[in-house]
């Protein structure tokens, strides 16, 4: 692909010293690079500029890094253009403009994409995408060197709060000072180089940013693919998994109790010390761009396939464990033809990450049983939360994977569909349909037959409680049952096995 990405022109890319998104730019065009595509950074101040190197490149995409920009989308010739923004503080006008902008817009996390569409735009417009880090920039140590010290890493600026917390005896402050209520101390370590920070951040214990206003925060990510635990605000705690130990956010009510905060840092110091490797591997497997990159291009790709953003994509993205799941059950795509099934398709965006995971080869299939109906379950009022996002599903699925021959629908219920499968021809079942523990346990116990030896059966929503719903009793029903007939690969949201 010729893909464009369009800075704001205010600093050089990549950046002398700070500059997040101008690393993120850097970042992805790194990448991109090293898979083959061509790519060009646009990095001007004037309008005039941008809309004339974009266009004489002849992109296939454009990702637009630079809000202010919004209002030339429509006068550049690309089949494909997406939009990102994480800038806080945006003027409104530039916000409201980009909200109505005839573009996709890439949100960097949940709470993004609820602000964008409480604005009126259309949620089937936006994907999530948090950004990702280059691991390979970060120096980490797995024994801490500074294990009583945390580092607050960033620019000294009201928003960050800072100046609430100079006074904590054991936290040192990185940056650029533009806030005139911070005081400097013996804990200020002055405005570090990027290259300074590369080396010397995993010598801390543990991160704090306790500001006022995030988006996703680069300092974050670079902490934790440096070993180190993070404390941070309800603002800025967007993508990181709240049950690792080593994440600690603070309540709203309590950033001004000082004594309460600096408990907190001191604890999650203690945790992280002895987690730092754990907190290293998380990080490569999550916020890596080596894994971020590919969740990119694989939304370019499906929306270049769809051309249009009037055309609906999906209503939520909901692939996040999936996505994690099949990074740890295949390293690679597999050499071999592969026969999977899917019981539970939605609007197909899972399917389509199935069939790009595992279905490469030529005889590979991948057969999507689904009712596709309006109503989530008929007749089950536990689960009928659910109806208003199922609601077409049945055309969105079809929008969206009809240039997907692999991707064979079989429209029905569970029940019946998987008879219709051979016996012992199955390599990957993928089992998110009804959530009920009934139904969860009847879908796996009628695959099972059609499983072939060293199959792999991978189960949604194994920690899925809601209106008295627990999914896990019936998974775990079916693994009481069949014990001794499969291996258990991992137990977390979701629960993979390999029958054997």
């Amino acid at each position: 692909m010729r893909i464009v990405l369009i800075g704001n022109g205010w600093l050089p890319i990549p950046p002398p010293a700070w500059g997040a998104i101008e690393i993120l730019i850097w970042d992805m065009y790194n990448k991109f690079k090293e898979l083959g595509h061509e790519c060009l950074i646009v990095n001007e101040r004037y309008e005039h500029d941008v809309l004339r190197i974009t266009n004489n490149f002849k992109p296939d995409i454009v990702h637009l890094h630079a809000p202010r920009f919004y209002n030339i989308m429509d006068q550049i010739n690309c089949k494909v253009k997406i939009a990102s923004s994480q800038d806080t503080q945006e003027t409104q006008e530039v916000f409201n403009g980009f909200v109505k902008g005839n573009f996709y817009i890439f949100a960097v996390s949940n709470d993004w994409k609820e602000k964008y569409v409480s604005y009126g735009r259309d949620p089937a417009t936006i994907a999530i995408t948090p950004n990702g880090v280059d691991s390979n920039l970060f120096n980490f140590i797995p024994n801490c060197l500074y294990a009583n010290k945390s580092i607050y890493l960033g620019m000294i600026e009201e928003r960050k709060k800072q100046y609430k917390y100079h006074d904590l005896q054991s936290l040192y402050f990185v940056g650029r000072i533009v806030c005139e209520k911070f005081k400097r101390t013996q804990n200020y370590l002055g405005e570090w180089t990027k290259q300074t920070l590369y080396l010397f951040l995993t010598t801390f214990a543990n991160l704090v940013l306790l500001s006022s206003s995030e988006a996703h925060s680069l300092a974050v990510s670079e902490a934790l693919m440096c070993g180190l635990g993070v404390v941070v605000s309800e603002a800025a705690s967007a993508n990181l998994d709240r049950t690792k130990p080593w994440i600690t956010v603070i309540p709203d009510n309590k950033l001004d109790d000082l004594e309460y905060v600096e408990n907190a840092i001191t604890e999650n110091r203690r945790i992280s010390i002895v987690n730092r490797t754990n907190i290293r591997n998380h990080a490569l497997e999550t916020l890596s761009w080596n894994v971020r990159i590919e969740e990119v291009i694989k939304k370019y790709e499906i929306y270049s396939s769809l051309c249009k953003p009037s055309i609906k994509i999906c209503t939520i993205d909901l692939t996040n464990h999936l996505q994690i799941s099949l990074r740890k059950l295949y390293n690679t795509i597999p050499a071999y033809d592969m026969n999977c099934v899917e019981i539970g398709s939605f609007e197909g965006i899972g399917s389509i990450l199935i069939h790009e995971t595992l279905c490469k080869n030529k005889n590979s299939r991948l057969y999507c049983i689904d009712p596709f109906d309006d109503e989530y379950v008929k007749g089950n009022e536990q689960l009928s939360f659910w109806n208003h996002a199922c609601n077409g599903q049945k055309g969105r699925f079809y929008n969206n994977t009809k240039n997907y021959p692999k991707i064979i629908p079989l429209q029905g219920y569970s029940d019946e569909m998987i008879l219709k499968l051979e016996d012992n021809s199955v390599d990957f079942v993928y089992i998110d349909g009804d959530h009920s523990p009934e139904q969860v346990y009847k879908d796996a116990v009628n695959m099972f037959p059609k499983m072939k030896k060293n199959a792999i059966m991978l189960f949604d929503d194994y920690e899925f409680v809601q209106n008295g719903v627990i999914t896990a009793k019936g998974i775990d029903k079916y693994l009481d049952e069949y014990f001794g007939r499969y291996e258990l690969l991992f137990k977390e949201y979701q629960l993979a096995i390999k029958i054997v």
